[in-house]
């Protein structure tokens, strides 16, 4: 029987070399990339929001807490979920942890089926949103290539003004706001205001 393995990333940090490569073998049973890290600070000099689809972190480790790193991943546009792993699990951590965001926490030693059916529900959510942040992602490039009056014929665009009621609102020739329009949707990559105004309210 040949075993497939999922294309995806997880990170797992712990400053405990056995409890890394515990995990490490587990997960290697379902996913295609584990990387391992003995501290925060190794794992965020190596980390950016599209690297990885799902974070494990120990609580407690020396120089830097998971808490620790957890603040610093907040700090990113966009992260992966995180699962806490503590041997010396504290309810406030676990309320903290969750309430500002943390996907999952459990004490040491978590049961390895449960461990691998909450990472595998995170990866399913997360790769919804992860298409979302990268449309967004998306749509900010493409309106920061605007200029600054495309940029304002836009907005009257959204608003549903004819051309000629744009020309007269900016001051312009009907025939430059005609121009700007063309050049808007083109960069924009929409063929009409309608499909313009859906992209940019997220339908």
């Amino acid at each position: 029987m040949i075993m497939t393995t999922i294309n995806k990333t997880i990170a797992i940090v712990d400053d405990d070399e056995g409890v890394r490569e515990s995990l490490k073998w587990l997960l290697s049973t379902q996913y295609e990339t584990i990387k391992c890290f003995a501290s925060g600070k190794e794992f965020l000099a190596d980390y950016n929001p599209e690297k990885y689809n799902c974070i494990i972190l120990d609580v407690r480790m020396p120089e830097m807490s998971g808490l620790e790193i957890f603040s610093t991943l907040r700090t990113y546009e966009y992260f992966a979920p995180v699962i806490f792993l503590s041997g010396h699990a504290e309810l406030c951590m676990a309320v903290e942890a969750v309430k500002n965001g943390a996907s999952e926490f459990f004490q040491k030693p978590v049961a390895n089926n449960l461990l691998l059916e909450q990472i595998q529900t995170l990866l399913e959510t997360d790769s919804c949103k992860r298409e979302k942040w990268k449309m967004e992602l998306k749509i900010k490039s493409q309106l920061s290539n605007l200029t600054a009056r495309e940029s304002e014929v836009m907005q009257l665009m959204l608003t549903g003004k004819l051309n000629k009621q744009v020309a007269y609102e900016l001051g312009i020739a009907i025939k430059t706001v005609e121009v700007h329009r063309s050049r808007i949707l083109e960069k924009m990559n929409v063929r009409s205001a309608l499909a313009l105004s859906h992209l940019l309210s997220g339908h």
